[in-house]
């Protein structure tokens, strides 16, 4: 290559990263979208919730209000933010699922917070960021943050105080209507909210690696914070219940086909302390997009970890790394920078759960995170179990010659390519490929 090419390509190079790093700090502006609507603009279309959730005790809040699924719109597709690289996850759409064939489409993530009449959370701001590979920093997702400008009083989620927040015009995040399975009340971001209009919508989290950061105020506990597949969140993340999106297929909201869930706080079977597992969300031993065998590790204890918690939650090839109360330039008490380092410099607790070969792990990259501050107790691990084939997209590069690899195009698994795991081109279950569909 020419000395001349080389300069053009550093060139090009260096403006890259310049102009990346503008738009990071540019935030909404550059986005056609505004992250901190006023709270009262959220009235305008609100209706009884038809799903709240099937708490352990029965308790529900019959009138809890929020915004409806658009009628309107079609069941919608998943939306990467500029900076991943669209990174798939191998595991989306097995035919041997009973909920398939699910979207073949971006594989991307996003947070939900669930809360019953039990809960103590009380949330100031919450905010997702998309690591950028170009300026090695974590950039802010607008689409799926706040109040990260502290332009509002922090909000409580527990369900039974809503209806007093929304008449003092208050509330800046309504709950969902998709639910959150044995929560009474889920949040997250949805199309319906009136900030989305004349926007790209919401726009997931993904590869090379991302993380959410929230901010708490007072006591937290009996609540759960954790991570779902977008797809799952379009379609309704209590599908159990019947709550999914009238738009989106009756087969289910994909959630049983492995697209993974992430528990970063988990309060039910962990009381009085909120847990992580990784391992929710398995697809019959095969594994899940973001699975791992921790479950229910120890992450918070409001007895001996304070008030008033920042958490912070990074996924990359290392697995989850969750930070208690980081030193992290950027975020503060009621403000998220639209551009944060890479990693903090200190946090008071940093608890781990390593990644397992049986999720999408190793499509990502390493942050180079901080090390935990106690080792992993062994029974945060569940056993190992055996695994299944799986099935890969077509046109998704899941190359790992020490797990498996796809064959150039044949019929096998409604449309899907065919898995050698073991010299032999074969469909999930053990079938040849068809010689036509």
């Amino acid at each position: 290559m020419s000395s001349k090419r080389i300069a053009a390509r550093s060139s090009s190079i260096v403006i890259l990263a310049l102009f990346r790093d503008a738009v990071g700090k540019a935030g909404a502006s550059l986005r056609g979208f505004d992250p901190e609507a006023a709270p009262t603009v959220i009235q305008s279309s609100l209706e009884t919730c038809s799903c709240t959730g099937s708490p352990h005790d029965g308790r529900k809040v019959e009138d809890l209000q929020c915004l409806a699924w658009n009628a309107e719109a079609t069941c919608g597709a998943v939306a990467l933010n500029q900076w991943s690289d669209k990174t798939a996850c191998s595991w989306v759409g097995c035919s041997s699922c009973v909920q398939s064939p699910c979207p073949l489409e971006p594989t991307g993530f996003n947070w939900i917070i669930g809360t019953d009449l039990d809960s103590e959370c009380t949330l100031q701001y919450v905010g997702a960021y998309q690591f950028d590979s170009v300026s090695n920093k974590f950039q802010r997702v607008d689409s799926s943050s706040f109040n990260v400008m502290g332009s509002f009083d922090a909000q409580d989620l527990n369900p039974g105080n809503l209806a007093s927040q929304l008449a003092d015009g208050k509330m800046w995040l309504p709950p969902y209507p998709g639910g959150a399975a044995e929560w009474v009340a889920g949040f997250t971001p949805y199309d319906t909210m009136d900030r989305y209009k004349n926007s790209s919508g919401v726009l997931a989290l993904g590869g090379p690696a991302f993380m959410v950061v929230a901010k708490f105020k007072g006591r937290l506990s009996h609540m759960t914070w954790y991570v779902l597949n977008q797809r799952t969140l379009i379609d309704g993340a209590d599908d159990s219940h019947g709550c999914v999106n009238p738009t989106c297929t009756p087969s289910g909201n994909c959630w049983g086909c492995g697209y993974g869930e992430v528990d970063i706080l988990e309060g039910n079977y962990c009381e009085p302390n909120l847990c992580m597992t990784l391992s929710n969300g398995d697809y019959e031993g095969g594994g899940s997009c973001l699975y791992g065998d921790t479950s229910r590790l120890n992450v918070w204890n409001p007895d001996t970890d304070g008030e008033d918690p920042l958490i912070a939650a990074v996924f990359d090839s290392g697995g989850v790394t969750v930070y208690i109360n980081p030193t992290w330039e950027g975020l503060s008490e009621n403000q998220a920078n639209p551009q944060l380092n890479a990693r903090p410099t200190k946090a008071q607790k940093v608890v781990k759960a390593p990644p397992s070969e049986r999720g999408m792990w190793k499509d990502l990259m390493d942050t180079n995170q901080l090390e935990a501050t106690s080792p992993m107790s062994p029974s945060a691990v569940s056993p190992l179990k055996p695994r299944q084939q799986l099935c890969a997209a077509p046109g998704w590069d899941v190359n790992d010659a020490d797990l498996y690899f796809v064959k150039t195009p044949a019929p096998c698994c409604r449309g899907h390519l065919p898995v050698n795991t073991t010299g032999t081109l074969r469909c999930p279950g053990g079938a040849a490929p068809p010689t036509s569909r």
